[in-house]
């Protein structure tokens, strides 16, 4: 009858725009899904970028406080060579005064 068919294009129609509705979230959410895997995608390449430059970071610390150990070392090297000259000369000019005196002391005799 015609009141079945009317019913029936009536049931088809709010089944094809319920249909049409859902297809719609489904492309938003497929949107929304694609931009959330982007931004992720990007906030771990950050991600990885920080770590790369925390990583060349602690290599620069580590370089440095290495270069510290050789400077501190060697300054320590140094100055027990200059402790061990200053003993010699300090020897040396005392031996020279001893000399100085004996010296005068013959040529006042």
């Amino acid at each position: 009858t015609e009141d079945e068919l009317a019913q029936q294009r009536i049931s088809d129609a709010s089944y094809n725009r319920r249909i049409k509705r859902l297809t719609d979230e489904k492309t938003q959410i497929s949107i929304q899904l694609d931009r959330a895997i982007t931004e992720k995608e990007g906030i771990q390449n950050r991600l990885d970028e920080a770590q790369d430059t925390s990583n060349d970071l602690k290599l620069a610390m580590r370089a440095l406080e290495l270069k510290r150990d050789q400077l501190k070392q060697s300054a320590s090297t140094r100055v027990k060579k200059l402790e061990k000259s200053n003993d010699a000369l300090r020897r040396e000019k005392d031996e020279l005064k001893h000399q100085l005196a004996c010296y005068q002391r013959v040529k006042g005799e």
